[in-house]
């Protein structure tokens, strides 16, 4: 009689083959989530250049940039860049009359999620401001209890401190308003700007424009629409401290509302707009004062922000 022979995997060469497999796994795996992030960090960059480029076509348009925030009607820059970004059909719904953000016509457009205006990396894409009751005097919140989408790129309003070059304050409103802080006037998208390319003396290319706030745990999120009132303005920020340093403690949790520090998800460093619609990964650990310097339309500083 004859007797076949069967061939199989004895238990320990099993064990070794599936030890090989998890090592490769385990090998793979921090390859394949860095891949994702350079993904992420990518559509990221494209989407502040989607507003640059929707900046520049409203100046050629008009022959200005937009203010980063009217206290008139309470609406910010970036529902006036709405039919720049292919939100024709938004825009036309917007109520640019008198009165809250929250009026009729208005918050609602919050409602509706604008890809452009959210970073990839970051997971919250809403307002979040009933976090610290802040939703009372604030609302972010459609009559219905909806919430709204924020967005994760804000204008920048300028530099708040001493210009290193000359040992002045750069120019901004103070308030004193524990829950907003000042409001920097130096910049090119600030409370009620009217800002044109000619004014940007120190160059399209050494001036930010719109920076990153999409960093996980910031308190503060608020609808995209919120523009400015008497001492706040929501969708633009003053550059005051380093990037991806947030506060987390105190009277005043994740600081005030003109401030809120600008960083992100990306490891490292956030994304800039500059003003002649580059896109620059900028450090964390890059110099405050270059930070204040690149932040000034006007400062006649001598460095900024380098590749």
């Amino acid at each position: 009689m004859r007797y076949r022979r069967r061939c199989a995997f004895t238990l320990v060469e099993l064990l070794v083959v599936i030890a090989i497999i998890g090592i490769l796994i385990a090998l793979l795996l921090p390859a394949v989530q860095s891949a994702r992030e350079a993904a992420r960090r990518m559509q990221c960059s494209n989407n502040l250049k989607q507003i640059g480029l929707a900046l520049h076509n409203y100046h050629a348009a008009l022959k200005v940039l937009p203010p980063g925030g009217l206290r008139d009607n309470q609406l910010s820059f970036l529902v006036m860049l709405l039919p720049y970004v292919e939100q024709t059909p938004l825009y036309e719904q917007a109520n640019f009359n008198a009165g809250t953000y929250f009026g009729t016509g208005k918050l609602n457009l919050a409602l509706s999620g604008i890809p452009v205006l959210l970073c990839p990396s970051c997971p919250q894409t809403h307002s979040n401001l009933d976090l610290y009751n802040y939703e009372e005097y604030w609302p972010s919140k459609d009559p219905n209890g909806q919430n709204t989408y924020t967005t994760h790129y804000v204008g920048v309003m300028g530099p708040l401190g001493v210009n290193p070059y000359t040992d002045e304050e750069y120019d901004r409103i103070v308030y004193g308003n524990t829950n907003c802080g000042d409001i920097a006037t130096q910049g090119v998208l600030y409370d009620g700007s009217r800002v044109r390319f000619a004014q940007i003396t120190d160059g399209l290319s050494n001036t930010f424009a719109a920076g990153e706030v999409s960093w996980q745990g910031y308190a503060k999120y608020r609808a995209w629409v919120r523009g400015s009132c008497a001492s706040c303005i929501a969708a633009t920020k003053n550059v005051f401290a380093p990037i991806n340093v947030h506060s987390t403690s105190g009277a005043n949790q994740y600081g005030y509302f003109n401030d809120g520090d600008f960083g992100s998800e990306h490891p490292g460093g956030a994304q800039f707009l500059l003003a002649d619609g580059s896109v620059h990964f900028v450090s964390e650990n890059v110099d405050l004062n270059i930070l204040y310097a690149t932040a000034s339309r006007n400062g006649q500083e001598v460095e900024t922000i380098q590749d």
